[in-house]
């Protein structure tokens, strides 16, 4: 008994040293994070229905600890790839990836549809900064979900 009493005092006294913290919820209209452990949603946000027509936003995700990396899983990619402008034009819902800490960094790709599905996308070793930005649009017709684990 008096080894049950020790032990549950021991758990009582240490737990608070442990983090259980929870991932952080990420949205790409969020503008500038860090984070390491976290998971990218669009506006709709977890649970949501998607995001809407004629949304533009640019997301910077950097390490929150330094000489880390950003590293996306893509595990719902699904946009709208209803063109609205006449062709050879194209103004499909998409999301260019940057690899660095702003769009001035070097482009690692647009992408729309299903393109991203299942994906991982991580900085290169060329990105001294660690971070990724994603520049996400809509365009007026069709909408679509994503999300990404950080």
């Amino acid at each position: 008994m008096k080894n049950l009493k020790n032990t549950i005092l021991f758990i009582t006294f240490l737990s608070p040293l442990f983090c259980f913290a929870q991932p952080t919820i990420v949205l790409i209209s969020d503008g500038n994070v860090q984070t390491c452990d976290g998971i990218l949603f669009d506006t709709g946000g977890q649970g949501g229905s998607g995001y809407q027509n004629n949304e533009s936003f640019t997301l910077t995700i950097c390490p929150d600890v330094p000489g880390d990396v950003i590293t996306l899983v893509f595990n719902n990619f699904a946009l709208s790839t209803t063109n609205t402008l006449p062709p050879p034009a194209n103004n499909m819902d998409n999301i260019t990836i940057y690899d660095g800490n702003s769009i001035a960094a070097p482009t690692m790709g647009t992408y729309t549809g299903n393109q991203l599905q299942g994906t991982i996308v991580s900085t290169t070793v060329f990105n001294t900064s660690g971070c990724l930005t994603l520049v996400f649009n809509s365009n007026s017709a069709g909408v679509g979900v994503f999300s990404a684990t950080i």
